[in-house]
């Protein structure tokens, strides 16, 4: 296991060997969602309240047992890439980890995960299809909409997101 000291906030650590997995990504049903015509930002939501449980369990099998009900919860810094790109379904059904090379020396809040997640699906989309109300959503409109659909009200407020930009990687 190699590893690339990248400063004092995130570690790069490459493994020389890797198990595939031949299997669709959790991101991608995000992304079936968000392309087709008539989706709900309360279809959004549902794939976020799953990928939040998911995590929970992939957690819980790790020996973190944690409430993930805010997006102030924080989590082990092994987790900052484990976003639904980075999780696939095995034919068995359970939900295994790849190209988890990126860790933070720091807990990542929860909220930090699903912010910088969105923002990796959003910008894999080329054409998001027409939702259910014809509303056209700002990236920022989109983003408070998903947190409110799954519970985390309140204000998303523009200095946390600028926080978790200054968290992330080059070219995110």
């Amino acid at each position: 296991n190699s590893q690339i000291d990248d400063g004092e906030v995130i570690d790069f650590r490459c493994p020389t060997t890797a198990m595939y997995v031949n299997a669709n990504t959790m991101s991608w049903e995000f992304i079936e969602i968000v392309t087709r015509d008539a989706w709900t930002i309360e279809e959004v939501g549902h794939f976020f309240r799953r990928y939040i449980s998911i995590l929970q369990n992939m957690l819980a099998e790790d020996g973190f047992i944690l409430s993930l009900g805010s997006p102030e919860v924080r989590l082990p810094g092994n987790c900052f890439d484990l976003g639904p790109q980075n999780i696939v379904q095995g034919i068995d059904g359970k939900h295994v980890a790849i190209d988890t090379e990126w860790a933070l020396r720091d807990e990542v809040e929860l909220g930090h995960l699903l912010f910088r997640s969105l923002l990796l699906m959003m910008n894999s989309v080329t054409r998001f299809g027409q939702n259910s109300t014809g509303k056209l959503f700002s990236r920022i409109e989109f983003v408070k909409s998903v947190f409110a659909s799954i519970g985390f009200v309140g204000p998303l407020r523009l200095l946390d997101c600028a926080r978790s930009r200054r968290l992330r990687l080059p070219g995110i």
